[in-house]
């Protein structure tokens, strides 16, 4: 079952939105830059989750950024950069990162000069310690390629059919590498927020790889996780909390989602910015 090959293909019969607002964001709120995470594509977040429609409700535009579905954290976070570079070409904004999209931010605030505008990043399930499931696939990989272990294959769909994306993602990499390369910028704040499946996952996920991903992490001992990522690894910064949610729901609650939690998430994370950056 190659979920996001056969995900990217039902998007692309599709070109219209399927929600609108004639809402519009309030005055004085810096624009969001939603940055989204490996294995679905942009054109979900802009064309099927009523993503604009929640910002704007709670007084917030919010521009999409087209990074690849695939691909490294550099590659990734020089993309993220000409994208902020062409929503938002002048002005402050904020930030805002589900999984791999918010260490492409991490990155692209260090490396690409996004902190010279940015105010805030605010990450949902990032592993900013690496994940598991990435140590998994790499380990397997090396050890004899993609038809070496049953399963391997789809693993590596769920993080964008790329070994390059895995490869950033491992927990030796990403603690090891990354977080002593790419220091937090002093004029950005940081938030975070994590989330975990509650048992039986079978009963609140309805997507099967997160139920494989979840019984995978958790049998490496990291039972609290949304699937791809432990709860721990998503803390960084100012942590906002944990939330019952799996990978899948937590932004993008269509197609198969579990539980919708979306409003919920993305309401946490604006009442925040609103707190933190109130005129």
């Amino acid at each position: 079952m190659r979920i996001h090959s056969h995900l990217a293909l039902f998007f692309s019969l599709f070109s219209l939105p399927i929600w609108a607002s004639s809402a519009s964001a309030s005055e004085g709120r810096a624009p969001i830059v939603f940055a989204h995470g490996v294995g679905v594509p942009a054109a979900v977040y802009e064309h099927f989750v009523p993503l604009q429609k929640v910002f704007r409700e709670f007084g917030y535009d919010v521009y999409v950024a087209r990074t690849p579905a695939g691909g490294s954290l550099e590659e990734r976070a020089q993309i993220l950069a000409r994208e902020v570079a062409r929503l938002v070409p002048d002005g402050p904004f904020h930030l805002v990162g589900h999984s791999m999209g918010g260490l492409d931010a991490r990155l692209a605030i260090e490396k690409y000069g996004l902190g010279e505008r940015c105010l805030s990043l605010t990450t949902l399930a990032t592993p900013h310690h690496g994940s598991p499931l990435a140590d998994w696939i790499v380990k397997a990989w090396n050890a004899g390629g993609l038809g070496s272990v049953p399963g391997l294959q789809d693993a590596l769909q769920i993080l964008g059919g790329d070994i390059g994306a895995a490869q950033s993602l491992t927990t030796g990499y990403v603690d090891g590498v990354f977080n002593v390369e790419v220091p937090d910028d002093a004029r950005v704040k940081y938030f975070s927020l994590g989330f975990y499946i509650p048992s039986p996952a079978i009963l609140y996920a309805s997507a099967a790889p997160i139920w494989v991903m979840h019984d995978l992490l958790g049998r490496a001992g990291y039972d609290q996780n949304d699937g791809p990522v432990p709860t721990d690894s998503s803390k960084w910064g100012t942590y906002l909390g944990t939330l019952p949610g799996d990978h899948y729901s937590e932004t993008s609650p269509i197609p198969f989602g579990g539980h919708r939690i979306d409003r919920e998430v993305f309401g946490r994370v604006l009442l925040n910015l609103d707190r933190q950056f109130a005129h």
